[in-house]
């Protein structure tokens, strides 16, 4: 294989979706692993909503492992003729471990912001899956690392801290994807 495969992390409103859509506005592909996760509910006949699929992707993981859902990407990404892939979604160490091992150029892409400015988009966003209580938001950042996260985080390739503009953003993204020997 000859592209490059990157996953972006990070906390609840770092800028994942923000940069996910600057990526394909790049003509970038994206992998997200939650499509995955709503492709099975639906083989199964179960409800889409944000506490059904915390639910199944918990139960998914336990009963096929932690890289259940990083398994069910593979052919996707095996699909894409494109040099550079975004993977979106990655919740585990192990989900790394699986791509590290079964893709030959495979980076992790962090992506930061301090508390009180994710707390901010969070509330600013308004998706249905989002708290506008601090102390909730401070829960789902809980439930997110108590999944592995955060050592994802910590062991990633790159950091990105995404404090500014959708252009500075978008500018870092091109440092790391078109100067990665």
């Amino acid at each position: 294989m000859k592209f490059k495969v990157y996953a972006l992390v990070g906390m609840p409103g770092s800028g994942k979706t923000e940069a996910t859509l600057l990526l394909k506005d790049l003509n970038i592909p994206v992998i997200t692993m939650g499509d995955r996760i709503r492709e099975e509910m639906k083989k199964r006949n179960i409800e889409i909503n944000s506490e059904n699929m915390r639910k199944f992707m918990l139960n998914l993981r336990e009963e096929e492992g932690m890289d259940a859902v990083a398994r069910k990407c593979l052919p996707y990404i095996y699909n894409i003729s494109s040099d550079i892939v975004i993977i979106d979604g990655i919740r585990n160490q192990e989900e790394i471990d699986f791509f590290k091992i079964n893709l030959n150029n495979f980076k992790v892409i962090a992506i930061l912001a301090k508390p009180e400015i994710r707390y901010q988009r969070l509330m600013d966003r308004k998706r249905e899956d989002d708290s506008f209580d601090i102390k909730k938001l401070k829960e789902r950042d809980y439930k997110e690392l108590s999944v592995g996260i955060g050592k994802v985080i910590e062991n990633a390739d790159y950091n990105i801290i995404n404090e500014s503009t959708k252009e500075h953003l978008k500018n870092e993204f091109k440092k790391i994807l078109f100067n990665d020997g």
